[in-house]
């Protein structure tokens, strides 16, 4: 080797050693090198780029990056520090990917059980404008709600037709109609309502004797009708109701099979309006 080699190459020994000293004291900790000798104009290459660094960086970013690659042992050659080269283990990939994977299944969960909360919450609050429309209806007309075949319910001049028409539940699927009874042989459609009627006529109120199932399995009777939402799937979940409403979107309640909303339940959504209701909406 050159005196000029000896000589300059004592020189970076020496600003290495103070780089060190000056790390060691910010508190850096150098985890001790393996012993690998590597070529001295490598170390030369590497120190000058690592030290020169630019600023605007955290404090720990720049010590931790300032560091050389390499540094002398006693036999003066270099030797390389080993957490600037150490890549992730299997385990250590695995874990995370692990960690990932359930973070994302977690968040699906999640933001698919808030969807359906605010569907099932925009779905009622559909039934409950559709049973305001009709209530005005009624107490304009002074009589229930006229429906015609229940096919397409485009009928402008009909009650149920005007409110059915555009109002859908939250997953796109139609509103149903299912009007009471006025007794065992003719359902509500047109007739007066108590109040209503003139001196000639006698109001009606829903048959009290007649029942059905409602959605927490309670018997009830005296109903005006009822609004139904066939919920995400879009099928009925009993055939008591459900095959009233195969080909159309308005009936009157079976007096042989009185519907059941609580067998078989499981994502339709209802709103019914009974005669004591009725009798506090429209005086």
């Amino acid at each position: 080797m050159a005196a000029g080699d000896a000589e300059g190459r004592d020189v970076y020994l020496l600003i290495h050693r103070l780089h060190y000293m000056l790390l060691k004291g910010w508190g850096v900790e150098i985890p001790p090198p393996p012993q690998k000798k590597v070529p001295w104009p490598e170390f030369t290459l590497v120190f000058c780029l690592s030290s020169s660094y630019s600023e605007g960086n955290s404090f720990f970013e720049e010590a931790l990056l300032s560091t050389p690659l390499f540094t002398p042992n006693h036999e003066g050659f270099m030797t390389q520090h080993p957490f600037r080269t150490r890549g992730f283990t299997l385990l250590e990939l695995s874990l995370v990917l692990m960690i990932v994977g359930l973070m994302a299944v977690l968040g699906f969960s999640s933001w698919t059980s808030s969807l359906g909360v605010r569907k099932t919450a925009l779905t009622r609050e559909r039934l409950k404008e559709t049973k305001d429309c009709l209530l005005g209806r009624m107490l304009h007309t002074g009589s229930y709600p006229l429906f015609g075949n229940g096919t397409d319910v485009t009928n402008a001049s009909l009650d149920v037709d005007i409110c059915l028409a555009d109002r859908k539940d939250a997953w796109g699927g139609p509103l149903y109609f299912l009007e009471g009874r006025a007794n065992a042989t003719s359902g509500l459609a047109g007739n007066p309502l108590v109040g209503s009627a003139s001196e000639d006529e006698q109001g009606i109120v829903p048959d009290p004797t007649y029942l059905f199932t409602g959605l927490n399995g309670t018997l009830v009777n005296g109903t005006a009708f009822v609004l139904i939402s066939f919920g995400r799937d879009r099928q009925a979940d009993n055939p008591s109701y459900g095959n009233l409403l195969t080909t159309v979107r308005a009936n009157t309640m079976n007096t042989a099979t009185p519907p059941n909303f609580h067998a078989t339940h499981k994502d339709d959504h209802i709103l019914l309006v009974t005669a004591p209701e009725l009798a506090g909406a429209i005086p």
